[in-house]
């Protein structure tokens, strides 16, 4: 059982790696750190909105 964490994924190449990475048995988490909210809804995706600066006050 694996977890990602994918940081861009609003882009084209980002997008297409959120939705393998979705539909892949071996990943039980996928964590996605966007700048905006993603138009996907996933059992297995949380989503952090944010950008690098406020990523560091974590």
């Amino acid at each position: 059982m694996k977890k990602a964490v994918i940081f861009g994924a609003s882009g084209f190449v980002g997008s297409n790696l959120l939705e393998q990475l979705l539909i892949n048995d071996e990943y039980v988490q996928v964590t996605a750190i966007v700048r905006r909210s993603l138009p996907v809804n996933h059992p297995k995706l949380k989503i952090l909105i944010g950008d690098f600066n406020t990523l560091l006050d974590l």
